[in-house]
């Protein structure tokens, strides 16, 4: 077990960061003649929540509005002598720098026009090549063992892992799995453990029905994300909105629709297999307008027999008989052939003829595959996530959240179940990610306070 900490205290003047995991706005208003709008009120409201965050443009007619949590917005622009302009249907994703521009009419500002259709939101800032997988994708295509990460082959240049890999996922660009970056809600989600002993790329992978949707980045992306030559997962975990919303599920798979394994027995009972997937997932308003909350929870169990066919000295191979090999074996300190390819008894070393015992009998005559195993491969894992949001006066924000993966129960292996715990995963690749942030103005310079604090064990 390993465990460190990151504690970070930014401050950050006037509007200059955005968070990886949340969305941008910005644009240039102009009038009918082409000449820009200095000072245009705007009012950018979050249509599951109800939430409002107000900017104006500058001198230049230019408005930003950073940190926007992925979501449907409308955006509303006023300012006296001009109709006021109300734009619905923004869709932002995580991680886009969307660019809204349109042109106000000279008018009463009572008068407003209302645009409900828009075209594509433009992102003129951002060069990287990627794509958005939404929550609709995320549950309504089908995946093995319920792993979003899966999805990330819809991107272009990604390809699936080399069979038996130890750190799962997918490889981007041709690059090693471990060479790919994930982020969940903007905070550092790679597993540093030796030799992915947690047999994943990922510190904690949240049940899908918790996402809200991700962007795999596989090219040319900003500097800022750095750590490796691969892909940038960028994940969200929903949020608690005005209305209530959840969902309760259990998905089963077992041996008696699967098919049999090539090597195993044909008169032999097909091995056990049995996966059991069951959780839920539930959010909505604690004070509506002003306090939210999210929850779900997603238990794994898994109870598999997996066949393993091995090779095991025979009985005459024990006593030193290789006569049934074509191959001759030589004295290393003669360099003579043994006669008839057996070693004396002699020249058996006692700790290696005391290891030699503990094998167990083959199953057959054969020289090569003559013992077949079905060995037990059980897995229990247990994965949650809780985020609380609070909102009150623009620009205030506090927001807690907590995601974890546990392993259960975590037993060192061979505590008199060695056969149980050989391909046990109990042990391993459990991980805690731990996230307080806060937004508030402090004055007309000082605008953001972040704290953030993540753990992993």
């Amino acid at each position: 077990m390993s465990c460190a900490r990151f504690l970070a205290l930014l401050f950050t003047f006037g509007e200059a960061i955005a968070f990886a995991q949340s969305a941008e706005l910005n644009g240039r208003i102009t009038d009918s003649s082409g000449s820009v709008l200095p000072g245009v009120k705007l009012a950018v409201t979050n249509s599951a929540t109800e939430a409002v965050r107000d900017a104006s443009t500058n001198d230049l007619g230019y408005y930003t509005v950073l940190r926007l949590q992925p979501g449907a917005y409308s955006l509303k622009a006023e300012k006296q002598g001009f109709r006021g302009i109300v734009e619905t249907s923004i869709n932002l994703e995580v991680d886009q720098r969307a660019t809204v521009e349109f042109t106000m009419v000279v008018g009463d500002l009572a008068q407003e026009v209302s645009v409900k259709a828009i075209a594509p939101l433009l992102d003129t800032v951002e060069p990287s090549i990627g794509q958005v997988i939404d929550n609709r994708q995320i549950v309504s295509l089908p995946l093995n063992g319920r792993d979003y990460a899966q999805l990330a082959l819809l991107s272009s240049g990604t390809t699936n892992p080399i069979a038996g890999s130890r750190a799962g996922g997918f490889s981007s660009g041709g690059q090693r799995l471990s060479a790919n970056n994930y982020l969940l809600d903007g905070v550092d989600n790679n597993s540093l453990e030796l030799a992915d002993a947690g047999r994943s790329a990922e510190l904690v992978k949240p049940s899908v029905d918790a996402i809200q949707e991700f962007k795999v980045q596989t090219n040319v992306y900003s500097a800022e994300y750095g750590h490796g030559t691969g892909a940038v997962v960028n994940v969200t975990i929903k949020s608690g909105t005005n209305a209530i919303h959840g969902a309760v599920f259990e998905f089963l798979r077992n041996e008696k629709v699967d098919a049999r394994n090539f090597f195993s027995s044909p008169t032999a009972p097909a091995p056990e297999f049995r996966r059991n997937q069951y959780g839920f997932a539930v959010g909505g308003p604690v004070i509506k307008n002003k306090t939210f909350l999210f929850g779900d929870w997603e238990g794994t169990k898994i109870r598999q027999q997996q066949t393993t066919l091995s090779s095991l000295p025979t009985s005459a191979e024990r006593t030193g008989d290789f006569g049934a090999l074509s191959k001759k074996l030589t004295d290393p300190t003669t360099g003579l052939v043994f006669a008839n390819n057996v070693i004396p008894s002699s020249r058996f070393d006692p700790v290696a003829q005391t290891l030699i015992n503990l094998y167990t009998a083959t199953q057959n005559s054969g020289l090569i595959s003559n013992y077949l195993y079905n060995g037990p491969n059980n897995e229990d894992v247990t994965r949650f996530d809780v985020r609380c949001s609070r909102i009150s006066a623009e620009p205030q924000e506090l927001e807690l959240k907590l995601s974890a993966k546990l392993n259960l129960p975590c037993r060192p292996c061979c505590a008199g179940d060695c056969a149980e715990a050989r391909r046990s995963e109990s042990c391993i690749g459990q991980g805690k990610i731990c996230v307080i942030r806060g937004v508030k103005k402090l004055s007309p310079k000082l605008q953001v306070v972040c704290l953030t604090n993540a753990e992993m064990s």
